[in-house]
């Protein structure tokens, strides 16, 4: 067994939790396929119980270190998701690499975004109220889509979520990390193989890689962006960083580190996801009320 089939088989969540989808009911569950420049890529649309026919959309991608498919804990946390934010939940079971290298899936990703805008009426979908949302490297994929929605004069997403976000994909792994603990180590090799088998050295700094690169005049006219980080998590110091530079550029930011939260700890549900479900929750439901 290879490196890439051990990280694949060892993913936490593989299986589906039948006992956290009961606690979050749904109307409807389908799944679709959407056409992009690269053919047909899968989602699942996801409907809660409503009186209103017509519901917000929120576009969700999933983590994995961008090598890494849908696994069973996503059907549950995008229960979630539609349940807490009261709207409809589009989850994308993006293109993974090293098989589809950078930027297949962010390509995929903004086409997929883009037929949302023009055909989501067809699941009544209110498209005047649309966010995007993202985990770890769906985190990333996310905010690379909104650049180019911004690049191309797209109608932008009302808000974008951002959780544990790997915002510099150019900065070596092993420099992410304070101590030379055991868990540290294993994470920064397994954080230079998803780079390695993401994306080719020399792109690293480009906009939609590594957004701490960005300049100003890329940030200015950037939706609301909701940051949110783990406290124990080597990653944000970047996620801040970046966080920084949108309130230099006056965009609207919400930051949160949470206390002693580890990466992933939102679809792990360990300690601190409700802090960050609160939050998500929140910031949709005040983005639908505002229009």
């Amino acid at each position: 067994m290879n490196d890439l089939e051990r990280i694949r088989n060892e993913a936490v969540g593989q299986e589906v939790d039948e006992a956290l989808m009961k606690q979050y009911p749904i109307k409807e569950q389908k799944e679709l396929e959407i056409p992009t420049r690269h053919g047909f890529v899968k989602a699942y649309l996801y409907r809660p119980y409503s009186d209103n026919e017509k519901l917000p959309l929120m576009v969700n991608f999933h983590g994995g270190g961008f090598v890494k498919g849908y696994r069973g804990r996503d059907f549950a946390f995008s229960r979630i998701l539609a349940t807490g934010c009261e709207c409809m939940v589009l989850d994308v079971d993006y293109k993974t690499a090293p098989e589809y290298k950078y930027p297949y899936a962010i390509e995929e990703g903004y086409d997929l975004i883009c037929y949302v805008y023009g055909h989501g009426a067809e699941w009544n979908v209110n498209c005047d109220l649309i966010a995007l949302s993202g985990q770890s490297a769906g985190a990333n994929i996310v905010t690379a889509i909104t650049f180019l929605l911004k690049e191309n004069q797209k109608m932008l997403p009302k808000f974008v979520s951002a959780s544990y976000p790997p915002y510099d994909l150019f900065k070596d792994p092993a420099d992410k990390w304070k101590e030379g603990s055991e868990e540290a180590r294993k994470s920064f090799e397994t954080g230079r193989l998803y780079n390695d088998w993401y994306i080719e050295k020399e792109r690293r700094k480009e906009l939609y890689a590594s957004p701490v690169y960005a300049d100003l005049s890329q940030l200015k006219g950037l939706p609301h962006f909701l940051i949110i980080c783990g406290e124990e998590d080597p990653l944000n110091k970047e996620a801040m960083e970046f966080a920084k530079m949108l309130m230099e550029a006056n965009v609207t930011v919400t930051f949160k580190r949470v206390p002693g939260a580890k990466h992933g700890f939102l679809v792990r549900r360990s300690p601190g996801y409700d802090v960050a479900e609160q939050l998500i929750f929140a910031a949709a439901k005040q983005c639908w009320q505002n229009g």
